[in-house]
């Protein structure tokens, strides 16, 4: 398999996992919607107003860092995708044929990007 080929191969399979993906985060958020559903239906219900001894109880569930990280979750269309491998194996040259971004990532011999880049 010609490297032309290699790299086509693996843009096809990263385009793939993206797609799958996308389609994981859209199962997640139904999900996530579905949970809020029911959780305000639930506290909703007259009883479970009521219940006010049980406010230390049920406040996580009502406003917890949990919920508004799931509410953020929810509201998100992005993915996270982390790129490993050996120093100068062309990870970064990948990333910049994959995205299109022309080279605005430093490259060259050793590890010159030997740290976490995000990319927004």
């Amino acid at each position: 398999m010609s490297s032309t080929t290699s790299a086509s191969f693996v843009e096809h399979r990263l385009k793939n996992v993206v797609h799958s993906n996308y389609a994981v985060r859209e199962i997640v958020q139904r999900n996530i919607q579905e949970f809020f559903r029911l959780r305000d239906e639930v506290l909703s219900k007259p009883e479970i107003k009521d219940l006010n001894i049980f406010a230390d109880i049920l406040l996580p569930v009502l406003e917890g860092l949990r919920i508004k990280q799931l509410q953020a979750c929810a509201r998100s269309n992005k993915i996270q995708l982390a790129l490993c491998g050996e120093n100068s194996s062309g990870k970064t040259a990948f990333l910049h044929n994959f995205l299109g971004i022309g080279k605005i990532l430093p490259s060259g011999d050793g590890p010159v990007t030997a740290r976490i880049t995000k990319l927004t």
